[in-house]
């Protein structure tokens, strides 16, 4: 060979007429062997031979292709494991899945990430053979190497996007989940100030004609609701609006980010039964808050979200019946609690309440809003418990860490 820096060395025999061993067709066993040296030399692929008869399997050969591939020369890796180009991010996985073909002496195609000598990372995909003797004994292995870093990489970007995508989705689907429950109370609210309306005009009707003691004291009962029917319709348009605004966003690709603050949520919970209240009436179900905690660290549009959807969806199943919200301390916890005295659910709902295979029982229902409530609990750190009796009711529990908002702790601290 013109380069003993690569030589490589085969055994060549003949099958008969002018076919050598190695199935090159009239070429002597030395003019083969030059091809095959020459087309190793050539070849934009990496290769690498290595002994399986010596202890270890050292490399006996590589060509220009694998020093260029992984910035080792030659001299550097002859007699050496080929485990040198493997690192702390090599995937074991892929590497069993090596180490047992060479063990029993079988091909073997893996996709590797390893490491160059000047510490770079890189995926190789290595397909690995056997080379075996007349007597069908293994005697070399031969791996083939290819640079997949840009495919891999473009893959990676490629899930990244999709990934993006499904995100933006799901945030406008909870969102456009939100803003509808958002809105029935405003219809409520609105529709028991058109009650009110009629009511105050007629008693102030009477009250101009018999200033009854009785007039007097409807109208004032009647007024002092406005100011709550007012509250309830621009406190859900607020609301809702809010959470418009955020589709855009989303849309947009920015999707918001948790906004913490510290904040007393048993507030938030009185403020989702505030909103609530028309519901309540309309369905004769008892609505109760009560139990406090500490003040604590989270996020109050994502929260209020959170416990007004398992409210709502109390409902659904506690018409008549009573809706219990109550807020405790526990371990370090704050626990939000909903509970209801309704018809409970069967135990296949139950198990698949917080996950993408919710079920809704609910005429119309899509069983999003109990995903929602799971992806409010995670991002704060939190988890959802669940436990449910057929006739008797349901309790759902939202477990969050009683944490401060603190900039010296990246945002968090207990």
């Amino acid at each position: 060979m013109k380069d003993d820096h690569h030589t490589m060395s085969v055994d060549a025999g003949t099958r008969g007429g002018n076919t050598t061993g190695m199935g090159f067709q009239r070429l002597s066993p030395a003019d083969a062997l030059n091809t095959l040296q020459r087309a190793a030399e050539a070849s934009i692929n990496g290769i690498v031979i290595s002994d399986a008869r010596l202890p270890d399997m050292p490399i006996v050969y590589v060509n220009p292709a694998f020093e260029q591939m992984t910035g080792y020369m030659t001299a550097e890796v002859l007699g050496r494991n080929c485990r040198f180009l493997q690192g702390p991010d090599t995937n074991r996985e892929e590497v069993a899945r090596l180490r047992e073909a060479l063990e029993t002496g079988e091909p073997c195609s893996v996709k590797l990430r390893n490491y160059r000598k000047d510490g770079d990372l890189f995926w190789n995909r290595l397909d690995v053979s056997p080379i075996r003797d007349d007597s069908g004994a293994v005697t070399h292995f031969i791996g083939v190497q290819l640079d997949i870093t840009r495919e891999i990489e473009a893959e990676e970007a490629r899930q990244a996007e999709q990934a993006r995508k499904l995100a933006i989705l799901d945030a406008v689907g909870d969102i456009a989940h939100d803003i509808k429950n958002m809105m029935a109370p405003v219809e409520g609210w609105a529709s028991l100030l058109g009650d009110l309306l009629p009511e105050a005009k007629a008693a102030l009707q009477r009250i101009s004609n018999t200033a009854a003691a009785e007039d007097v004291a409807a109208i004032r009962e009647l007024l002092g609701l406005m100011p709550d029917a007012l509250d309830g319709i621009r406190g859900g348009a607020d609301d809702a609006k809010d959470r418009g605004a955020e589709i855009a966003d989303a849309l947009k690709g920015n999707l918001r980010a948790p906004r913490l603050a510290v904040r007393d949520v048993a507030d938030t919970a009185y403020r989702v039964a505030q909103t609530l209240r028309p519901r309540a009436e309309a369905d004769a179900t008892r609505l109760s808050v009560e139990g406090s905690c500490r003040p604590f660290a989270f996020d109050r549009v994502h929260v209020f979200n959170a416990i007004y959807n398992l409210v709502y969806n109390a409902f659904a199943y506690a018409r008549g019946g009573a809706v219990r919200v109550r807020i405790a301390e526990s371990d370090g916890s704050a626990v939000i609690e909903v509970t209801d005295t309704g018809v409970g659910m069967p135990e296949h709902v139950l198990n698949s309440l917080f996950t993408g295979h919710a079920i809704s029982t609910s005429p119309g229902g899509t069983g999003l809003g109990t995903r929602i409530v799971a992806r409010v609990a995670a991002i704060h750190g939190g988890r959802v418990e669940a436990r449910s009796k057929l006739g008797e009711g349901t309790t759902v529990r939202i477990i969050l860490p009683l944490r401060s908002a603190d900039p010296a702790s990246d945002g968090w601290s207990i």
